[in-house]
């Protein structure tokens, strides 16, 4: 990707190293098909939310998220509220429908899906549109459940003492 001569996809790849050698998982925050294409030029561990861009991704584009692991927390109340005050009201709705149809198509492909709001960037703390919108790609209650408990303890390999309640768990009631 040209940027001027800077080369994003080798700092990116360097952040990764760093927070990898350190123990760390790595996140980026893509705005469009570009950003998702360095994520995973860079070795990135999970996508902080969906994309901007118009549509599904791509087959293969969605086929290389799931072969490298890269988790996806779609943030899709995200959408609805960057565009608040947008010049035209239906650009919220158009970004929130294309952000769902790219976790229908991750989910749908067996990909990792974690839990995520933007609380803090976001003013809002109710979670309950997440959890609405999750269920309108297609997600059942048990996978949605699962993107908050095991899936995230296992993409943060803390799976032997977190995101399940059992003897012997951090939740060992």
């Amino acid at each position: 990707f040209d940027h001027g001569g800077i080369d994003i996809e080798g700092i990116a790849r360097a952040a990764v190293a760093e927070a990898h050698r350190q123990g760390r998982l790595a996140f980026a925050h893509p705005s469009n098909i570009e950003g998702v294409q360095i994520a995973l030029a860079a070795n990135v561990d999970v996508l902080a939310h969906t994309t901007s861009a118009p549509g599904v991704w791509s087959q293969a584009l969605v086929t290389e998220v799931i072969k490298r692991h890269l988790a996806l927390v779609p943030t899709l109340k995200l959408w609805k509220y960057v565009t608040q005050g947008a010049p035209d009201p239906s650009l919220g709705e158009q970004m929130l429908q294309n952000g769902i149809a790219q976790l229908r198509a991750v989910s749908e492909a067996g990909g990792e899906i974690l839990f995520g709001t933007d609380v803090g960037f976001m003013g809002d703390y109710d979670p309950t549109d997440e959890y609405i919108f999750m269920a309108r790609a297609g997600l059942l209650s048990t996978q949605i459940l699962a993107t908050l408990t095991t899936a995230p303890a296992a993409k943060f390999k803390e799976d032997h003492r977190r995101g399940r309640v059992a003897i012997g768990m951090d939740a060992d009631l």
